[in-house]
């Protein structure tokens, strides 16, 4: 079992990694994709739910969320009950960026991913993997 976790881990570096590079030439890295997507699916929520989302912890959130924030992607609003805690919202700015991941992630594949990085086992648990997600689904 300590191999399937160790490949599972590896492919999601590699998953990062290619995530990453897709990205860069829009200006984004894989958390900002991974906040844009989140925030698509929900929209006004408080920053506490996205770290439980991504789990990461809260100092990087934060300062994944300033960088966001200044890049025009997210807007920042202090709770009016609670000054500790902010709702998180997209800009029209962010709303374009989320629509550029959201097609960028279509063009993925992750079997290519699997086998470039980790050989036909890797291949074999991602499509296992896939099966069992898209069942729960």
């Amino acid at each position: 079992m300590e191999r399937i976790g160790r490949i599972i881990h590896h492919l999601a570096i590699l998953n990062r990694n290619d995530s990453n590079q897709r990205l860069k030439e829009y200006g984004l890295t894989s958390n900002e994709g991974s906040v844009l997507m989140f925030l698509s699916r929900h929209s006004k929520v408080y920053q506490e739910e996205l770290i439980k989302e991504l789990q990461i912890d809260k100092s990087a959130v934060t300062r994944l969320l300033q960088n966001m924030e200044n890049k025009g992607l997210i807007k920042r609003i202090q709770s009016p009950v609670d000054k500790r805690f902010y709702l998180l919202e997209m800009t029209a700015l962010g709303q374009e960026k989320q629509q550029i991941v959201d097609q960028t992630f279509a063009k993925k594949d992750f079997n290519t991913i699997a086998i470039m990085g980790l050989g036909v086992t890797a291949s074999a648990i991602m499509n296992m993997l896939s099966y069992t997600l898209k069942d729960k689904n």
